[in-house]
């Protein structure tokens, strides 16, 4: 058994494979429980090295008692991981997320006061390197662009398996943007609609770096890119990191969120 280091309250670690599989199971129980689309496209903003000695450290933030206690379980599994901090609602967060300073955040959307999109917006502009995962189980489009455009940088769905968001976590500490299939088909969606942004960014980026928007906005990874344009894997991030310095963004989720406001003539 172990201490919650938010609320004090007693853990109990089991192994992941017993945990759930997924957490919207969780939502109405009354037990104590332990429970990349994108990944290689990468983020220009790299993250701090970690060594053994020091794992990533990840706070919690979800209204649920069960569905935090869950997630707080499956995080103490991982030895390149550690808690952080267990929090039920922004307010607490905000009163003491500079004191516990996480590496990578996993935030509800529906918060009690304050919602987690505007949590988002007033973490990422007090730890800007720390990186947030909105995990929910929202997936309309106005909840999705607004997260990512809050500075989110991933995106999963409260039926995303426990292993899948362990992976997430290392993904998006590494710079990758993990994104639930539902996710990056609503922002897929939204760019594919958009009438302008194609001419907008035909004067803003070269025609290679259009080519590689294209296919990584497909969801292919940089290696798929790499082979389907007969280029190597190091130029197609490259091409990526180009991309975002002129679009002035982090992830490729966010390039895609800024095409769509480039469409509204934003």
């Amino acid at each position: 058994m172990q201490r919650d280091p938010a609320t004090a309250t007693t853990m109990i670690s089991i192994p992941l494979s017993q945990a759930p599989r997924n957490f919207l199971s969780l939502k109405d129980s009354a037990r104590t429980p332990v429970g990349s689309l994108l990944s290689g496209i990468g983020d220009s903003q790299t993250s701090q090295a970690h060594s053994s000695n020091s794992p990533i450290k990840v706070a919690i933030v979800e209204d649920n008692d069960s569905i935090r206690t869950g997630l707080a379980g499956i995080v103490r599994l991982s030895s390149d991981l550690c808690l952080a901090g267990l929090f039920p609602d922004a307010e607490s967060v905000l009163r003491d997320i500079d004191a516990f300073a996480p590496d990578v955040v996993l935030m509800d959307i529906n918060l009690p006061g304050a919602s987690g999109i505007e949590c988002v917006c007033a973490v990422k502009h007090r730890l800007p390197r720390t990186f947030i995962i909105m995990l929910t189980i929202e997936t309309n489009t106005e909840r999705v662009m607004g997260a990512i455009r809050a500075g989110a940088s991933g995106y999963l769905t409260k039926s995303t398996p426990p292993e899948r968001i362990l992976e997430a976590i290392r993904e998006v500490h590494r710079g990758g943007a993990p994104m639930s299939g539902q996710a990056i088909n609503v922002l897929v969606h939204r760019v594919q609609h958009e009438h302008e942004a194609p001419r907008i960014v035909d004067g803003l980026l070269t025609p290679r770096e259009r080519e590689v928007l294209q296919l990584a906005s497909e969801g292919l990874r940089a290696k798929e890119i790499a082979e389907r344009l007969t280029i190597s894997t190091f130029t197609v991030q490259a091409h990526i990191r180009n991309i975002y310095e002129k679009l002035g963004v982090r992830s490729l989720s966010q390039a895609i969120a800024k095409l769509s406001n480039f469409g509204k003539g934003a």
